[in-house]
C-alpha cells in the first residue's frame, strides 16, 4: 500500500499525531499566514522568499544583516518552505489534511488546497478544537472521519486564497457564506481575520484589547498574551505573533528592561493613553506599515473595519462602506 502523507498545522501537532500512532509521513505546514505579507501574483518560488524573508525576522535570534534579517535563519527558513512545497509536489500516494477550525489553520488548509489545484485522493480531516487537546485514542478514531476534497472544496479553497492574498480587501468581504459553506470553519475564520484592520482608534482587535488592559496599570507580557487568548473565540495566535503585536505598539507602550516580551512588564506610554482613550487616532499619529494577506496597509491605504463595515480612509471617508453578512 502506498504511504499516505498527513499535512497539519505545526510541529505541536505533528508531535501528537505521532504519538497518537496515526500511520503515514506528517508533515507541518509552518507558516503563519496571518502575519506579514502574503501577496498574489507570485510563483511558489516568489512567494517562498516572501514568506521565508518575514518568518526570518520573527523572535530573538542572531543578529540582523543590512536587510533586517538574520542571514542564518534567512537561509533556514527558506530551506524549510523549499523542502516542503518539494515533499507535496513530489509525493504520489493519497494526502491527508488534517487541520483545525481557527484562523492559523483555515489560512494554511486553503493556500494547500489551491496548491493541490484538482488532485485526486486528497481527503480532510478538521476538528472543532486543537489536535493537542485529544488523546491518542481519540485521535485514531478520527482519522475514520476524513472524507473526500471534492472539486467544489477546491474551488472555494481557490476562490477564498486569491481573495485572502488581493491587494485589495473587499474580495474577503464579497465571499459569500454559501459559497464557503464546503469548508465550514473558513467563513468565522475570514471573519476574525478582517479584525486584524485598524478599527475606529487606529487599532486591531488585539491591539485593542492589550492597550485597554493596560488602563489599570502595567501587565507582563505572559500575562497579556493570556488575557488576550482566552477572549478568543478560536485562539490562533502563537506567542511569536503576539510579540509581533507588542512591538507593532511600541509608540504606545514602553516595556521595562532589556528582557524577553514574556518577562518584560509593559505599560502605556501618554500617547498610548490617548489613543486607548479615542482621543488620538493610532495611524493619523504615528501612520501604519503593515500586511495582511495581500494587503498593504500604510498611511495612504488605510483600510478600516469599523462596526462590520470596511472603509477605506485618506484624509476623511472614501468611497461607501462595504457591509459584510456573518458567515459563523
Amino acid at each position: 500500500m502506498t504511504e499516505k502523507l498527513i499535512i497539519t498545522n505545526g510541529g505541536a501537532a505533528v508531535e501528537a499525531l505521532s504519538r497518537a500512532g496515526v500511520t503515514g509521513k506528517v508533515l507541518s505546514w509552518d507558516d503563519v499566514l496571518h502575519d506579514g505579507p502574503v501577496p498574489g501574483g507570485n510563483s511558489d518560488a516568489e512567494l517562498r522568499a516572501v514568506r521565508a524573508a518575514y518568518l526570518a525576522q520573527m523572535g530573538p535570534g542572531e543578529a540582523p544583516d543590512a536587510s533586517g534579517v538574520g542571514p542564518g535563519r534567512l537561509i533556514h527558513a527558506q530551506e524549510r518552505l523549499r523542502e516542503r512545497d518539494e515533499i507535496v509536489d513530489t509525493w504520489k500516494g493519497p494526502i491527508l489534511l488534517w487541520f483545525e477550525h481557527d484562523l492559523y489553520d483555515q489560512l494554511q488548509l486553503i493556500q494547500i488546497l489551491d496548491r493541490l489545484g484538482s488532485r485526486p485522493e486528497v481527503w480532510l480531516l478538521q476538528m472543532d478544537d486543537f489536535v493537542t487537546h485529544h488523546s491518542p485514542e481519540a485521535l485514531r478514531r478520527a482519522e475514520d472521519e476524513a472524507v473526500r476534497v471534492t472539486d467544489r472544496r477546491y474551488r472555494v479553497a481557490t476562490a477564498a486564497w486569491s481573495a485572502f492574498t488581493a491587494n485589495n480587501p473587499r474580495a474577503v468581504v464579497e465571499l459569500s457564506s454559501h459559497t464557503l459553506a464546503p469548508l465550514p470553519f473558513l467563513g468565522a475564520a475570514l471573519d476574525r481575520w478582517l479584525l486584524m484592520f485598524p478599527g475606529r482608534r487606529g487599532l486591531s482587535l488585539t491591539e485593542g484589547w492589550v492597550v485597554d488592559l493596560l488602563r489599570e496599570g502595567p501587565g507582563a507580557g505572559a500575562r497579556l498574551f493570556s488575557q488576550c487568548q482566552t477572549r478568543e473565540l478560536a485562539a490562533f495566535r502563537g506567542d511569536s505573533s503576539f510579540w509581533a503585536v507588542l512591538k507593532g505598539l511600541e509608540s504606545l507602550l514602553v516595556s521595562s528592561g532589556d528582557v524577553h516580551p514574556a518577562q518584560a512588564l509593559w505599560s502605556l506610554t501618554e500617547l498610548g493613553d490617548a489613543v486607548r482613550s479615542g482621543e488620538v487616532d493610532r495611524v493619523e499619529a504615528v501612520g501604519i506599515d503593515r500586511w495582511l494577506g495581500g494587503t498593504h496597509l500604510n498611511s495612504s491605504n488605510d483600510w478600516r473595519w469599523i462596526d462590520g463595515s470596511l472603509i477605506l480612509r485618506s484624509g476623511g471617508l472614501q468611497n461607501p462602506p462595504e457591509r459584510q453578512e456573518n458567515r459563523s
